[in-house]
């Protein structure tokens, strides 16, 4: 698992590299393999996005971390979230706040599931899950417009987000 200074980097690579809607290239990962954590990442938002805070807790592991990148200029928290509680709090806070309007879908990104987050034709997010086991033990979001860019023009000039 990469460090906290390079969840950046990282982060900005697998959003270059974002494979959706299914086009790109099997990395030697057993398909149903990905299908079952599509499952995961799909009950995930699902849970995150109904407020449902005991179905959330169960889809994360107890130490599980959350890293964001806003790039200072989108409102993401500046150091790690760490334990399920917190976790917990930090996704239904920020759901609470900017869903009105998003757009959100399950993709692939870098050969893994994660979630899209769009509005209007412009990507504002990628929260990408680290899962293991059956549970989500990592999540990183990117949320910095820099980073972004690539994919939404990407995604605008493959037919994949609407309203572009």
């Amino acid at each position: 698992m990469p460090q906290p200074a390079h969840v950046g980097a990282c982060a900005a690579g697998a959003v270059r590299r974002a494979l959706v809607a299914g086009a790109g290239v099997d990395r030697g990962r057993c398909v149903e393999s990905r299908c079952v954590e599509s499952g995961y990442v799909e009950r995930f938002l699902a849970a995150a996005r109904d407020g449902d805070l005991a179905a959330l807790e169960e889809t994360l592991v107890a130490d599980v971390t959350s890293w964001a990148d806003g790039g200072g200029r989108v409102g993401t928290a500046r150091r790690p979230v760490v334990g399920r509680d917190r976790v917990v709090r930090y996704l239904v806070g920020a759901v609470e706040r900017f869903s009105a309007g998003l757009d959100t879908a399950v993709v692939e990104v870098n050969g893994e599931p994660a979630v899209l987050a769009s509005a209007g034709g412009s990507v504002l997010g990628v929260l990408a899950p680290e899962i293991a086991d059956g549970r989500i033990r990592a999540v990183r979001i990117i949320a910095n417009p820099g980073k972004l860019r690539f994919l939404s023009g990407q995604l605008s000039h493959s037919g994949g987000l609407a309203g572009s």
